[in-house]
């Protein structure tokens, strides 16, 4: 498996009570809340296939 990189991103407090608003529907951390939407917001943006093809999804 490829092992996955890590970013670090700084948040207003506002954003960061929205992630844990969002909790445990998303994900069980703010982290997993935030990597869930980004993709989300990726799918939106290029596709499914448009990732696929990018090979950022399989």
């Amino acid at each position: 498996m490829q092992q996955k990189s890590q970013v670090s991103v700084r948040l207003a407090p506002a954003h960061l009570k929205e992630l844990e608003d969002l909790q445990p529907h998303f994900g069980d951390s703010k982290s997993e809340v935030a990597r869930h939407l980004l993709i989300e917001a990726l799918e939106e943006k290029h596709g499914l296939d448009g990732l696929r093809i990018k090979k950022a999804i399989r």
